[in-house]
């Protein structure tokens, strides 16, 4: 039997089929900054998913309340007249003043009525005079809605407003 001679490698060839040192750790380094790119991508889908919920609701409560606003009479009816107490002048929006009885209401986090301790939310609202000058006062209401996180918590803050005309309606 005949031996292959063998031959010493050249330093050329040298850890040419295989990876140095210094190659895999730059893989190693390249990797975690993608791996970090991507936890930090994630953890901002995550933040805006949650605060598109939370606007959500928001929008919701507000929406809610400015309906039940234009679905409320104008009047009492022709044996008492006068503004209905559902849509009487007042209230404010000013989500830093004290809240005008009678033209606030309070939810919790799903948008469930609550009570003050309780609540997540707080809806205002307030209702002016939308007519022009020299018009009837009750054959344009102006309404403003405001729902934003309770107890000075962060979150989205919504805002609506919205004309209401008597349409014929007698005061």
């Amino acid at each position: 039997m005949i031996a292959a001679a063998r031959t010493p490698r050249s330093p050329a060839r040298r850890g040419a089929p295989g990876f140095s040192l210094i190659e895999g750790l730059l893989a190693a380094l390249l990797l975690a900054a993608a791996a970090g790119s991507l936890v930090r991508s994630v953890a901002a889908l995550s933040r805006a998913g949650r605060d598109s919920a939370r606007l959500a609701v928001a929008t919701r409560l507000a929406r809610g309340q400015l309906d039940r606003l234009h679905a409320a009479p104008l009047t009492r009816g022709w044996l008492f007249p006068g503004p209905h107490p559902a849509v009487r002048p007042g209230g404010n929006v000013n989500p830093d003043a004290a809240p005008a009885s009678g033209y606030v209401a309070w939810f919790d986090r799903e948008g469930a009525a609550a009570s003050r301790a309780a609540a997540s939310w707080q809806v205002r609202w307030r209702i002016g005079d939308g007519a022009p000058a020299g018009a009837d006062r009750l054959s344009t209401l102006r309404f403003d809605v405001l729902a934003f996180p309770a107890g000075g918590a962060p979150g989205p803050v919504v805002r609506l407003n919205s004309l209401r005309s008597s349409n014929g309606e007698s005061p």
